[in-house]
């Protein structure tokens, strides 16, 4: 209790006299002024409180910089980067789609969360064909056959953050070689009766 009563004091900026007052039954006080009636009352020497300048003029910057051991760097001195990750959802890997226009949507999971001005692009087959701020994209006209897809996370400078695992769809159209039949119900033979 004594050393957490007198680092309050010596916490303060005052200049005041503290005195120490033992009570008959034991009972120790502190007070700035001096108690009557008690029997052993000494005054108690604190330390000079550490010289803070108030204004930063006061302030040797390079001497206080390498006294604290801060970074001088102003690149060294920002903030951590957050690791980001990314994973596509959807579609899943190997999975067969079909889609006569070639439209797909692929949606995509980014732990923690996208930083503003961070985009989503999605690559097809090596190449950027979306940016979204959202986690889904629409990709348009893509051909029939095998195609890789991957998500990265870019920032607002162009620098890729986050990455995915590619994913392997499989889109499945029909050619003008292979047209799809204009009534499926009509192309089932007559039922016999």
């Amino acid at each position: 209790m004594f050393l957490v009563v007198f680092s309050c004091f010596a916490s303060c900026n005052a200049v005041a006299d503290i005195y120490r007052s033992v009570a008959p039954d034991g009972t120790v006080t502190f007070s700035d002024e001096p108690p009557s009636g008690h029997a052993a009352v000494e005054r108690v020497e604190l330390p000079p409180p550490p010289a803070s300048p108030t204004r930063s003029s006061d302030l040797d910057q390079s001497s206080y910089a390498e006294d604290l051991e801060f970074p001088t760097d102003p690149e060294a001195s920002e903030q951590a980067p957050i690791d980001l990750a990314i994973s596509i959802l959807s579609p899943a890997n190997d999975q067969a789609l079909r889609s006569d226009d070639g439209s797909m949507a692929v949606e995509v999971a980014v732990a923690p969360a996208l930083r503003p001005g961070d985009v989503v692009e999605i690559l097809l087959n090596g190449r950027a064909v979306t940016r979204s701020e959202t986690q889904v994209a629409l990709l348009a006209a893509v051909d029939r056959g095998t195609h890789e897809l991957v998500a990265r996370i870019v920032d607002p400078d162009g620098l890729e953050v986050a990455i995915s695992s590619p994913v392997t769809v499989h889109l499945l159209r029909h050619s003008s070689a292979h047209p799809p039949p204009a009534n499926p119900a009509n192309n089932f033979p007559p039922r016999e009766r």
